[in-house]
């Protein structure tokens, strides 16, 4: 194997091997492509299948058996390197392996066709022998390039009829799957192996074979088409979670795998991304992306109609998510979105800095839907050696130049910290410091910081027989500073007066009143001078 840049490089190989995370890693940290569908190859084929040249020749393989739902043929043999393995718990006569097969190919129409509600892809009327759809199973160990693949979907033959241009295809997948399978560069192939591998590579191919018969090729931003079929293996096979090979590699590295990056492999390390889709309508968006790019829509403008139709385009979509990337490893137990987020990495960060008064400031730019974490650590308004940190995650959601594949299109930003908060600054938990981002056209979740600014006083009403204290707003003071309470009448006529000192309540700057209690029932306005600054509110007491 050749050697490939920096130690964290290397370590990154390493750990990815023992874990069997990943076949080969590139110099840029990247994961090979684990599909046939994604490789320039594919394009070529796909290319001279429209110049009416067949590009691609089935696989020979002796012997074939129907799936128990009979829509599928699975084609494979005993004997020599493309052998499944021989094992027959049920001694029926055909290996377990294949057994599997027609099983997981079953389940896939079942979850993909039947349920979710895609288009069922066309019969190759008796091309592989008959009218099913074909399935050969024999060792990928070597193929894509020698990196080894999982499956292959082979358009075969172009439909005439409206719209885009479908096709015919058959599937092929690994005939073992097997852990101690290596790749022409001696390296480990499978993050999954055995049926597990089997089972979620038919589900993604089948998808694969959906997306070209059912809706068609346009020939552009394919990463949708892997994005898809990934989608697939998770919403098929919860359980199986070789997904995580390709979601790890973004947290690892996510100012490298923009959601806009239209290239097919892509569409592997944005496959979770189907969940935020499925929370929010179901299959329906992804589903409908796929009937608009029927008609010869961009797919990244398909993807934002779509989800547009269920209730919010992909930019708020996509910013209301990017949370979750920072909520994995250690932080994983709060992730609502990623299963097991816990056992991911944690996002690289692409700052990660302790600051000193008077401020700090932080700035970049950004690629279409690129994500990137910062985090800084401020000091503590109750403990000198121990900061509090702050984490931003940031994102610009140009839908348009994602449409029209502008990767070149750069969003500015500017993050400041300062330990002089003012009104525009946001103020960051447990510390005097507030932060500020400054662009247009970024959209950001922060751990760490207040972003709720309390609009009046709490609880309200104020019940005397309930509640023992009264929390009124100061936004713009710190901890330990004095304020003083007025209460007035409505005709302001002032009735009561009184000292308090500000807390810090959960992620609240407030000022604790203990005497609220004495107040009789009814409505009265309350005046807090604090800091230099005053505020205003209303009161309603009951009994």
């Amino acid at each position: 194997m050749h050697s490939h840049g920096s130690t964290s490089s290397l370590l990154l190989y390493v750990l990815l091997v023992i874990f069997g995370w990943a076949p080969l890693i590139a110099g840029d940290g990247s994961l090979p492509v684990r599909c046939g569908f994604a490789t320039p190859e594919a394009e070529a084929r796909l290319a001279s299948l429209n110049n009416g040249i067949l590009a691609a020749q089935r696989p020979v393989l002796p012997e074939s058996v129907s799936s128990p739902g009979g829509r599928f043929r699975i084609h494979f043999t005993r004997t020599g390197p493309d052998a499944v393995p021989p094992d027959d718990a049920d001694g029926n006569g055909i290996p377990d392996y294949v057994d599997e097969a027609g099983h997981a190919l079953d389940k896939a129409f079942l979850a993909e066709v039947d349920t979710m509600g895609y288009v069922s892809p066309p019969s190759d009327d008796t091309a592989g022998g008959s009218p099913q759809f074909d399935l050969y199973l024999h060792d990928l160990s070597k193929a894509g390039q020698g990196f080894g693949l999982y499956g292959i979907t082979e358009p075969e033959r172009a439909l005439n009829g409206s719209g885009l241009t479908r096709y015919t295809s058959w599937m092929e997948a690994d005939n073992d799957f097997s852990p101690n399978d290596r790749n022409a560069f001696d390296s480990v192939i499978y993050a999954t192996t055995g049926i597990a591998a089997l089972r979620v590579t038919c589900a993604h191919e089948f998808h694969h074979m959906i997306q070209l018969g059912g809706y068609g090729d346009t020939g552009i931003q394919r990463s949708i088409h892997e994005l898809s079929s990934t989608w697939m293996e998770m919403r098929v096979w919860p359980e199986i979670r070789d997904w995580t090979a390709y979601t790890g590699a973004l947290l690892r590295n996510p100012e490298r795998y923009p959601l806009s990056l239209p290239e097919t492999a892509n569409g592997y390390y944005w496959g979770w991304f189907g969940k935020a889709m499925h929370r929010l309508d179901g299959d329906a968006p992804l589903r409908r992306t796929w009937e608009l790019i029927a008609t010869g829509m961009r797919p990244f403008a398909a993807l934002d109609q779509a989800c547009g139709e269920s209730g919010s385009r992909l930019e708020p979509l996509f910013c209301n998510t990017i949370a979750e990337l920072y909520r994995t490893g250690s932080r994983g137990q709060s992730n609502t979105l990623l299963p097991k987020a816990e056992l991911l990495p944690e996002i690289h960060l692409a700052s990660d800095d302790r600051v000193r008064p008077p401020s700090a400031l932080i700035t970049g730019e950004l690629r279409p839907y690129e994500v990137r974490c910062h985090r800084f650590s401020v000091p503590s308004l109750t403990d000198a050696d121990r900061p509090v940190s702050v984490a931003i995650v940031l994102s610009a959601p140009d839908t348009d130049a994602m449409i029209a594949s502008s990767t070149a299109a750069r969003t500015a930003y500017a993050i400041t910290l300062t330990s002089n908060r003012t009104e525009e600054d946001l103020p960051i938990n447990g510390s005097a410091w507030g932060l500020r981002i400054t662009s247009t056209g970024i959209c950001y979740k922060m751990d760490g910081v207040t972003t709720e600014r309390v609009e009046g006083p709490y609880p309200m009403p104020f019940v005397r027989s309930m509640h023992d204290r009264l929390n009124i707003p100061v936004p713009f003071a710190m901890p330990g500073d004095h304020a003083t309470i007025t209460v007035l009448m409505p005709t302001m006529r002032v009735i009561a007066s009184d000292e308090a000192t500000v807390i810090l309540d959960d992620t609240r700057i407030v000022v604790p009143w203990a005497n609220a209690s004495t107040l009789h029932s009814g409505i009265y306005l309350l005046r807090v001078n604090c800091s230099d600054r005053t505020e205003l509110y209303k009161l309603v007491v009951r009994e």
